[in-house]
């Protein structure tokens, strides 16, 4: 009967220590895969009022233009 309790307390622990350290990979690799979301600014065109992230925009002072040729035909339209 003792060798039965061992080989039953074997196979508990050993299932244990799979599902935890499976467990530990998958938490691992989650935290891997996942990359710090910036931000980004969204901004409105001047000229037709769309709306695009910063780093898209074409900046012209406080002004923001989704294209360089909205950006010239404001400045046409509105600084001459």
């Amino acid at each position: 009967m003792g060798l039965i309790r061992f080989i039953v307390l074997l196979l508990i622990a050993a299932v244990a220590w799979f599902l935890i350290k499976n467990y530990l990979q998958k938490q691992q690799l989650r935290g891997r895969n996942e990359s710090p979301r910036i931000a980004a600014r969204i901004v409105r065109c001047k000229q037709c009022d769309v709306h695009l992230p910063e780093q898209d925009a074409v900046r012209d002072g406080d002004e923001w233009f989704c294209s360089e040729t909205h950006k010239q035909a404001w400045l046409t339209k509105h600084k001459l």
